[in-house]
């Protein structure tokens, strides 16, 4: 079941003089929400590593939308990126924001170096939680704002071969839980979606023991529908299905699959860098 609370506020997305920032917005799940954000009228705040590929796509929905669209490459595993990102974006009253950029890591953890680990976790847990305190920091002060995080529902599987990566959207979870809380007080949402899975370069790099990719504009749909929410939102119907069956599925034979699968589908494959999707 979705753990979500309604905060009595418009479900639709405000056409107003506030900007959204949305991450991970060049290809994937980040890209279909800026879509739809821009399709809305929203002021927008691009922010991806390709910045060849976010310009291409601004430009088309300036053209298309009529709105206001920045984009900032910034490569977010950098502590001076993501001190860039928020410098450059102090002066803009933002009152949401989709964080939709991760890393991801597959096969044996020991087989993995180091560094690669290191960084993932650094991306995940140490950027995130920087984007979440600086922006939650700005609704505060204007007593609204919604904080959208990205959590898929394989991450959520104590299984060999994506163990940090796993323990890494543990770590989402849990602070959304108690943020959700904390900043109801001051008009602010926070909301981790939980697709049952992300895109495709995903997919391919640890593998998808769950079939097929939700398509992304549904799913970017469906949280958006749902912005003015907090907790967790199961996205999509496939997901539901599944969740209530996540708690016994580190017993018998369902984690055997999954290592299975995850084993076949990494064999040669490297840490990779990813855009949830």
């Amino acid at each position: 079941m979705n753990n979500v609370q309604n905060m009595n506020s418009n479900k639709k997305i405000e056409k107003n003089d506030k900007w959204a920032l949305v991450t991970g917005a060049s290809s994937g799940l980040g890209r279909e929400c800026a879509h739809l954000l821009a399709r809305a009228g929203k002021k927008l705040v691009l922010c991806a590593e390709d910045g060849h590929t976010l310009n291409r796509l601004s430009a088309k929905r300036r053209g298309a939308h009529r709105t206001d669209i920045r984009t900032l490459a910034k490569d977010l595993s950098r502590y001076g990126e993501v001190m860039d990102l928020l410098t450059e974006t102090e002066e803009l009253d933002i009152d949401t924001l989709v964080h939709a950029q991760g890393h991801g890591t597959s096969g044996p953890f020991l087989d993995s170096s180091l560094e690669k680990e290191v960084g993932m976790l650094h991306f995940n847990v140490v950027s995130t939680a920087i984007l979440v305190y600086e922006f939650g920091t700005r609704m505060k002060n204007e007593r609204r704002g919604n904080i959208v995080l990205i959590g898929p529902i394989p991450a959520h599987q104590r299984v060999p071969n994506t163990v940090n990566y796993s323990a890494s959207k543990a770590y989402l979870r849990h602070l959304v839980k108690g943020l959700s809380e904390e900043f109801a007080v001051h008009g602010t949402n926070v909301l981790m979606a939980l697709p049952r899975s992300v895109g495709r370069n995903f997919n391919g790099m640890v593998g998808n023991a769950f079939g097929e990719t939700d398509h992304d504009r549904a799913i970017a749909r469906e949280i958006l529908r749902n912005l003015g929410k907090r907790g967790t939102l199961n996205v999509g119907h496939r997901t539901k299905l599944l969740w209530p069956a996540l708690p016994f599925a580190h017993k018998g034979f369902i984690p055997r699959i999954l290592v299975s699968t995850l084993k076949r589908k990494t064999e040669n494959q490297s840490v990779s860098k990813w855009n949830e999707r």
